[in-house]
């Protein structure tokens, strides 16, 4: 059976992605045949692939035995069979049916990657030469840092000089890097959008491949000579994003929930939220979550539901950037 981009591009959350990012999920899906009464997958087990339908129909089947069936073509079919995890139904084949089933950890890597998008034009610092050290601590980011990983973050910086047209970071590739401009200009490009941002000394970039563990969303090129201070992935999760990145389990739910001090934030699409959230949980989606920041009332304790996945820790990241308090709800799939 024929399955291209354009058949890919039916379901979702694919709709959302160009061509580019849907034939890198094509190279990862798996689509295969089965016949009548054959199980697609099980009810109550963790599931790490999303199955969706093809052809034919499925037959959802309950604990309690009531069942839904889902008819290829329809609009139901274009969201996952299992829409939940753990799935709280069996997936059976009523009849011979093509499936595919992409892993849900790489789905979500694609997804953080294209939806943490650079929207603004960065603000050109005032001098040339600005002491960078004194940027970054200036920063709301880093005002969350405890001293002592601080003083070891500034000691694992190392310098790397820079000459007009070098790329310092390559769209596409893995992230490896947090850079901190200490000289010179770098421009940001990219192939999917057009953007208009150029970094003087006292930026820092390349933060949320390292976040969100994914490829680089832009590219970063160098318009003169100068140099940049850089930390290593490692360096970077271990010193500034552990510490600023907090976690909120059941049990600290529980008391949160009767104290009301939170506002809940779900940053997936629009498809994933409306198939099931977090009671009360308003929908940013990433994608245009750098444009809403700023408008966001301060002094509120923000929970990014923990279903978002990398996504929810990017997210948490940028919070954090804009001097939002913020923590990520790590038991979000139990709540609905």
């Amino acid at each position: 059976m024929s399955f291209d981009l354009e058949a890919l591009a039916k379901y979702e959350p694919f709709s959302t992605l160009s061509e580019e990012y849907l034939q890198r999920l094509m190279d990862h899906l798996e689509l295969f045949e089965l016949e009548r009464g054959t199980l697609v997958f099980k009810r109550g087990k963790p599931l790490a692939e999303n199955y969706y339908l093809v052809s034919g129909s499925v037959d959802l089947i309950a604990a309690d035995f009531e069942s839904e069936v889902i008819q290829a073509g329809t609009e139901r079919a274009r969201q996952p069979l299992n829409l939940l995890s753990p799935s709280p139904v069996s997936g059976v084949a009523k009849e011979p049916v093509v499936v595919f089933r992409i892993d849900k950890e790489f789905l979500d890597l694609v997804l953080a990657y294209t939806e943490s998008t650079v929207e603004k034009k960065v603000e050109q610092a005032g001098e040339e030469h600005q002491d960078w050290m004194s940027c970054l601590l200036e920063s709301p980011l880093f005002n969350k840092v405890p001293p002592a990983n601080l003083q070891e973050l500034f000691a694992k910086f190392e310098w790397v000089e820079f000459e007009p047209g070098d790329v310092l970071i390559q769209e596409g590739e893995q992230g490896d890097y947090f850079y901190v401009l200490e000289k010179g200009r770098v421009a940001v490009e990219s192939r999917s959008q057009t953007l208009d941002v150029v970094l003087r000394p006292g930026h820092y970039f390349g933060e949320e491949a390292l976040v969100g563990d994914a490829v680089r969303n832009a590219s970063v090129i160098a318009q003169s000579s100068g140099g940049v201070m850089r930390l290593t992935k490692e360096d970077f999760r271990v010193l500034l994003q552990e510490p600023i990145l907090q976690f909120v389990d059941a049990k600290a739910w529980a008391s949160l929930e009767k104290q009301g001090a939170f506002k809940l934030i779900d940053v997936r699409l629009p498809m994933e939220y409306r198939c099931g959230h977090v009671a009360g949980a308003a929908n940013m989606p990433l994608g245009g979550l750098r444009g809403r920041l700023d408008r966001l009332e301060t002094g509120i304790n923000y929970l990014i539901t923990g279903d978002g996945g990398r996504r929810a820790e990017v997210a948490a990241y940028l919070f954090n950037q804009a001097g939002l308090d913020c923590s990520i709800l790590s038991c979000a799939n139990e709540l609905y």
